[in-house]
């Protein structure tokens, strides 16, 4: 999370999900040549994540981190919402898609999403390798997201049609 915690705790939000909707044009997983897609919490049906709990004595400093860091564009807007671990309540911050932003695209195609993800690539590296740590963090923590596994399977045949598109199109041909 680049911040230090106390504490974490898995999680469940009701009614937010992780949405494939964050264009990055600035240079981060993206290029406004080639963008990239990253992760960002919306309005849905619910998903499962991490509740990180920030000490007393640090949370100013490390809440100045995650503001900076979150609220570096316009995407986001900090939201309290309620999530549940070990079956209870917990009042948690969190930083909401804003629909209204540049960056973010809700009604972004399926075809956008793995066009963005094969191809968007910056100074923190590819978006591919973005979703592929999700899943892999995911992996560890057991936690299922359905909605991100499909999405990395398709951007994954996606790539491999591709470069044999590029092969058939670079071999030399035999008359």
């Amino acid at each position: 999370p680049a911040f230090h915690f106390s504490e974490v705790r898995r999680a469940h939000v009701a009614d937010h999900s992780r949405k494939f909707i964050l264009k990055d044009i600035y240079g981060a997983r993206g290029t406004r040549e080639t963008p990239g897609l990253m992760a960002a919490l919306d309005k849905g049906r619910g998903c499962d994540g991490l509740l990180f709990r920030i000490s007393r004595q640090e949370i100013d400093t490390e809440t100045e981190i995650l503001w900076r860091r979150e609220m570096v564009g316009p995407g986001y807007i900090p939201t309290t919402v309620t999530a549940r671990a070990d079956d209870q309540p917990i009042e948690a911050l969190t930083f909401v898609a804003n629909s209204e932003a540049e960056a973010i695209c809700t009604e972004m195609t399926r075809a956008e999403q793995i066009e963005f993800i094969a191809t968007g690539t910056g100074f923190l590296g590819t978006s591919l390798e973005y979703l592929e740590n999700i899943i892999k963090q995911f992996s560890v923590l057991g936690i299922v997201d359905q909605d991100c596994s499909s999405l990395l399977d398709e951007v994954e045949r996606h790539v491999r049609s591709r470069a044999a598109d590029k092969d058939r199109t670079h071999s030399p041909s035999v008359n």
